[in-house]
């Protein structure tokens, strides 16, 4: 009788043990299940921009700094509903949203004094305020779309700093957002082309030119075309790419082909030489120097 009873003792502490065990091989479960669920990859930002930041909080806005020189004061940034460099990935829905813009003082306080902020214009607008807001902005899903918005500036507000934001209703997405702070740069060289020394000197020597080669440089931001005589040189096209997606347009009247260059963006290069070919035999025309460099023409826009 007495070994029934252990037996019996025996029995429900394993069944007790079992019963544990299951319970928390259950509620392991279920936390694993859960674990899975909160690690899924969420929504791919679409709402992006060319120049603004994704940010969660205030604090986390990135500052980006601008040189200018003697020229225009002038920058431009673009709100997108696509992926940079890859307009192929969009929203197909609408993503409204609200630009914020907003002039800073050294110490990161609001200007009040509207004698300053209305220095800055938004597309062309002064700012009657500050901050001012641009709502009911709407970036539409029909195709890949880019919204361009222009700041100018007097050079009186150099030292003060510019906070753009942009924020949309769209759950989902991030806000975008950037702190632009103004130095001069007397250093900072505008955009000049220029062609080889030693391509001049062949020529002087009487030698044949079977290439051209143009070199553009330049620091300071802005926008610029190149045009040359395509009845007497072509272009490389792989050059072109490098500068801009941007195709050549023809002026039929006069030969002229052009194409216009947004050049000094930051992370982009200071400095590009481009090729040109001849499209006749050098040897059919007598030409000298002063001819040849008139073939290939740059300026700003």
């Amino acid at each position: 009788m007495k070994k029934i009873k252990r037996l019996t003792v025996i029995y429900f502490a394993l069944a007790a043990i079992l019963a544990v065990i299951a319970v928390t091989f259950a509620a392991y479960t279920r936390l694993s299940s859960a674990k899975r669920v909160v690690t899924v990859k969420g929504t791919e930002q679409l709402f992006t921009s060319d120049v603004l930041m994704e940010y969660q909080q205030d604090s986390q806005i990135q500052t980006r700094v601008l040189s200018f020189g003697e020229e225009e004061k002038v920058f431009s940034i673009t709100v997108s509903n696509h992926l940079q460099g890859d307009k192929t990935k969009y929203d197909t829905k609408n993503i409204p949203y609200t630009l914020k813009v907003e002039l800073l003082d050294a110490d990161g306080k609001s200007v009040t004094d509207s004698n300053v902020y209305s220095m800055l214009s938004v597309n062309g607008t002064s700012m009657a305020s500050n901050p001012v807001s641009i709502s009911d902005q709407v970036l539409n899903g029909v195709e890949a779309k880019d919204i361009m918005y222009t700041f100018r500036f007097d050079s009186e507000i150099m030292n003060y700093r510019i906070k753009i934001t942009a924020e949309t209703t769209r759950s989902e997405y991030k806000s975008l957002g950037r702190v632009i702070s103004i130095t001069t740069n007397s250093a900072a060289t505008d955009w000049s082309g220029s062609f080889i020394d030693a391509e001049k000197t062949a020529v002087d020597a009487n030698k044949e030119l079977g290439i051209i080669n143009y070199k553009i440089s330049g620091q300071t931001e802005g926008d610029y075309v190149l045009s040359w005589d395509s009845a007497r040189v072509e272009i490389d096209k792989w050059c072109l790419e490098k500068m801009t997606s941007t195709k050549p347009a023809k002026n039929d009247n006069n030969n002229i082909e052009s194409v216009e260059l947004h050049l000094g963006a930051e992370n982009t290069p200071k400095q590009y030489l481009i090729t040109f070919y001849r499209t006749y035999a050098e040897q059919d025309l007598n030409e000298d120097w002063n001819t040849i460099s008139k073939y290939i023409n740059f300026q700003k826009k």
